[in-house]
């Protein structure tokens, strides 16, 4: 599964409880700052949560998520800290509806490392818009950074390292994305979608370079751009506002220049325990699974992932 792919998924989880969403009944609570995501958890009936609901003003939010995938295998920490304005709350709805934000994001992996910014505007609650810049490092291990002066007929580094032509090396690349991200609750059905429009410079004099962070083929220029759809269900919901949803997902990503696609589908559990759970805000368990459609390197095969994450109302 693609890394990148991946933590877009889980940061999107790390909002699903959905104060990017519409809600036709039912309050819901706002969402913490994530790269992508949305998130709702009413306050419990008892034990004083820290956040006191939606309220017009400055917020101060961190967040942090423990990843692993299978195929391609890898594990990563990301982590956000984000100060937040909202300028316009639903009280009905119990959300805050609009808001800009910007803040600082950060992820680490045995192969990778990555630091940035990011700026949000969310003009009403069904609607996100995220412009982020990242600086990547690439440690020159499992893959990261392979660079390959021929196009490889297969790049799949994590499993055929020994037998791929090309090298690994250390190195560097720079990321801009554009994010939107559309969300629509109904009643306990919720329909996101996200897409991620990146433009990728990589340092280095190869014609081509497998991403570790992507697990694809990209040029030294190049546009990558990742679609995630979600249907969700609200399976479950306790007295004390802790929540399950189940539910589908379809992505694919698209690389411009060396057209290489891939398209998955898949199903999602998400568990969010009671709110707060001890220290911790909106606790958020998540599992995915499913089968790849295409892909240059694991066509028919099956992809997993999972975390753990938490935010810290500061």
């Amino acid at each position: 599964m693609s890394r990148h792919a991946f933590s877009q998924t889980l940061a999107i989880l790390t909002v699903l409880a959905i104060p990017l969403a519409v809600r036709a009944e039912g309050p819901a609570a706002p969402p913490p700052a994530a790269s992508d995501a949305t998130q709702v958890t009413a306050p419990p009936a008892t034990g004083g949560p820290k956040w006191p609901g939606p309220h017009l003003g400055n917020r101060l939010i961190a967040s942090v998520d423990l990843q692993g995938a299978y195929n391609p295998l890898g594990i990563q920490v990301i982590a956000s800290l984000d100060r937040r304005y909202v300028y316009d709350i639903d009280e009905q709805r119990h959300i805050e509806w609009s808001y800009v934000q910007a803040g600082l994001q950060a992820m680490v992996s045995p192969a990778i490392a990555s630091g940035g910014v990011h700026m949000d505007w969310t003009p009403a609650a069904v609607l996100n818009l995220r412009l982020q810049a990242d600086v990547i490092g690439y440690y020159g291990i499992m893959g990261a950074l392979r660079q390959f002066d021929d196009r490889p007929k297969h790049f799949d580094a994590d499993r055929n390292a020994d037998s791929l032509p090309g090298h690994d090396r250390t190195g560097a690349a720079f990321r801009v994305m554009l994010q939107p991200t559309l969300a629509l609750q109904v009643s306990k059905v919720i329909l996101r979608d996200q897409c991620n429009v990146s433009l990728y410079q990589f340092v280095g004099s190869g014609r081509f370079f497998y991403d570790y962070e992507n697990d694809t083929l990209m040029a030294p220029t190049e546009l990558l751009v990742f679609n995630q759809t979600f249907l969700l269900i609200e399976a479950w919901k306790s007295k004390r506002d802790a929540l399950l949803y189940v539910g589908g997902l379809y992505d694919v990503t698209y690389t411009a220049k060396t057209e290489v696609r891939r398209q998955r589908v898949g199903g999602i559990l998400l568990v969010q325990p009671k709110d707060p759970w001890g220290p911790l805000d909106r606790l958020r368990i998540y599992v995915m699974g499913g089968y790849i459609l295409e892909d240059q390197n694991r066509r028919g095969e099956p992809f997993f992932a999972g975390g753990i994450g938490t935010d810290f109302d500061l």
